[in-house]
């Protein structure tokens, strides 16, 4: 509601009365109670809305029941596009989720994630003191992309270069 307040304030100008649309009871009460404010949000609603009114300008709060079809309530529309979303989820074939071992699936995911047992991971959560690669000499951060050219994992595919990174680290 303070973004409404605040264009409403932009154009002030334009208007005299202006009535803003909720289907939050509890936020029209608040930004409406004449008792202290519980939250800084509540504040900065009441001290827009108290300027709109120090400007001549006539502000209605109401009521509108959320998830009814009323234009302009954003529940509404976010409602419909989370059943859409959840329709055409629901729509994808097993058949087009590719068919990976899960030692597979959980290296790639780590790796693309970036939650690893790589060096730069440990040291971003304060387990490794250097982000460098401990396996060679090449003094590169340890990376998703430093296993490619990491000498101590030739002749391996990436996913396999995960797990042999965790083995020669004693992880």
């Amino acid at each position: 509601m303070r973004l409404a307040f605040k264009q409403l304030l932009a154009i002030h100008h334009k208007f005299e009365n202006a009535v803003l649309l909720s289907d939050s009871q509890a936020a029209i009460q608040s930004i409406s109670s004449f008792e202290l404010p519980l939250t800084l949000e509540i504040s900065h609603c009441q001290e827009l809305l108290r300027t709109l009114t120090l400007k001549g300008k006539r502000i209605v709060l109401q009521w509108v029941p959320g998830h009814c079809g009323v234009w302009g309530n954003e529940a509404d529309f976010l409602a419909k596009k989370t059943r859409t979303a959840l329709k055409s989820w629901r729509r994808v074939s097993p058949s087009s989720i590719p068919d990976k071992p899960r030692r597979d699936a959980v290296a790639a995911f780590r790796l693309t994630s970036g939650h690893d047992c790589l060096a730069a991971h440990l040291h971003r959560l304060g387990i490794s003191a250097e982000p460098f690669c401990p396996l060679c000499d090449s003094g590169e951060v340890m990376e998703r992309d430093h296993l490619l050219r990491c000498g101590a994992l030739q002749g391996l595919i990436e996913v396999s270069r995960y797990w042999e990174v965790r083995v020669l680290l004693g992880q």
